[in-house]
């Protein structure tokens, strides 16, 4: 959490997640070279959005985290007059996050995203609904309905390789040091 706070060590992490390959992303693609040098491009891209794992994955989730501690904190030190603004903010998020409307130019996340790593598609459909109503999302645990997500996305991000592998790397290393 103190990497992703740190306007400035998140930098770092998200140079780290940017470089990021998987194992079985690196697998596959020595698999893919030896035996198909001439598949596609869509036909990659294909296999690697079905795994959570996958660094496009991993960098939407990323992603999506630093947004929620951004708003998160943003909701901290509004005030009541302010709660539209924030819900239009909380609109955007989701609407560029959690829509589940998977393409290459969205930036949305995947449905089978959301069971892993999100709490499950019920909680982020039951967000979605709430935001349609100012005293349904700001009367959450928190103070804002992002809090589930943000809790059950920040226990999920602190168990995956990516970032357990950004914390032996030499980017964590010079992020210590800055």
């Amino acid at each position: 959490v103190e990497c992703c706070s740190d306007p400035r060590r998140s930098k770092f992490l998200k140079c780290y997640f940017n470089k990021y390959e998987s194992r079985k992303e690196i697998e596959g693609k020595k698999k893919k070279e030896k035996r198909f040098q001439n598949i596609s491009h869509t036909l990659r891209r294909e296999a690697n959005d079905k795994d959570v794992t996958s660094s496009n994955i991993q960098q939407q989730l990323l992603e999506l985290y630093l947004e929620l501690l951004q708003f998160h904190d943003a909701t901290l030190i509004c005030s009541e007059s302010d709660r539209e603004r924030l819900l239009t903010r909380a609109k955007q998020i989701s609407n560029r996050f959690l829509a589940f409307v998977h393409s290459e130019s969205s930036g949305a996340l995947p449905k089978f995203v959301a069971d892993v790593a999100l709490g499950g598609v019920e909680e982020v459909l039951s967000l979605r609904r709430a935001i349609e109503d100012e005293d349904d999302f700001f009367d959450g645990n928190d103070g804002d309905g992002f809090s589930n997500i943000r809790s059950s996305l920040e226990a999920f991000l602190s168990l995956q390789e990516s970032y357990l592998g950004f914390l032996l790397s030499d980017d964590c290393t010079r992020m210590r040091a800055y």
